[in-house]
């Protein structure tokens, strides 16, 4: 009798009212990408190398200080296989996740950027995000045309701000 309790209690009694619950299964994976939002055949003056339409590459994300509910997101949109992307696309989420909304950023001219802009780029590319202290949303990645940092190249810096959490 006696090697039974210690059996019982090693199982941890044989069940009952003290078991705990079974932990709650883990959310269902969630997806910010889609279908490339880039108008179809845009090379923003690019020469060389292979667009890879639809690829999603060096993905960055940060959560709002503010509101943990909220998710800033962004990514190098349709790569080139000799670096760069032809956009970087942002996405912004208000309910953790479950829905995106997607937006391209005027940092190369597939991206939307005007012809003599500060965006004025063939291929973009090191996206970067952030939120500050105050739910401000920062965006920031390198634009660049010719081959990134050879002789006739130019490149820049170029940054976002929205005070609408990311939204515009």
């Amino acid at each position: 009798m006696l090697a039974c309790l210690v059996v019982l209690t090693a199982c941890g009694g044989g069940g009952g009212a003290d078991e705990a619950p079974l932990p709650a299964p883990p959310p269902p994976p969630r997806q910010a990408s889609a279908e490339t939002l880039v108008a179809s055949g845009c090379t923003g003056g690019s020469a060389s190398g292979t667009v890879v339409v639809n690829a999603e590459v060096e993905p960055w994300a940060a959560l709002d200080p503010t509101n943990n509910q909220r998710i800033l997101a962004a990514w190098q949109q349709d790569r080139w296989s000799n670096g760069g992307s032809r956009a970087i696309t942002s996405a912004v989420s208000a309910d953790g996740g479950a829905t995106w909304q997607r937006s391209l950023l005027p940092f190369s001219r597939c991206g939307g950027a005007a012809p003599g802009s500060a965006g004025d780029f063939e291929r973009a590319t090191d996206p970067w995000v952030d939120y500050t202290p105050d739910g401000t949303a920062l965006v920031m990645a390198l634009g660049f045309s010719g081959v990134s940092l050879a002789d006739g190249s130019v490149s820049a810096m170029l940054a976002a701000r929205s005070i609408d959490g990311g939204r515009t």
